[in-house]
């Protein structure tokens, strides 16, 4: 859940940031860079979290709703600028929700 805030603070914050302060940059990793990072950091530890969150309760729109909020992050590369920060916070936003339903469910 706190990686998918951080997702969520990075795409809306990054961009503000850039228009505030046009010297600084350059000076920080690209938007496209920090995004694969952050997916790549994602995939594994939302795949493991809601894996076993199914296998404990057998909730089953949990993994669903993040394996779909994973795609659409994933997809989110795919689009560009264009189209790249509202994807990757619906994405973000359904992993979190994911987490959360997880999270609930577990602690029945």
């Amino acid at each position: 859940m706190m990686l998918g805030g951080v997702c969520l603070v990075h795409c809306l914050a990054l961009p503000l940031l850039f228009a505030l302060l046009p010297g600084i940059g350059g000076l920080l990793p690209g938007h496209h860079f920090v995004h694969i990072l952050l997916l790549a950091i994602a995939m594994p530890i939302s795949g493991l979290a809601l894996y076993n969150g199914w296998r404990r309760r057998g909730d089953r729109l949990a993994p669903v709703m993040g394996g779909i909020g994973l795609m659409v992050l994933s997809a989110a590369l795919i689009v560009g600028e264009a189209g790249e920060t509202p994807i990757t916070m619906t994405g973000s936003l359904l992993l979190v929700a994911a987490h959360i339903r997880n999270w609930r469910a577990l602690a029945r």
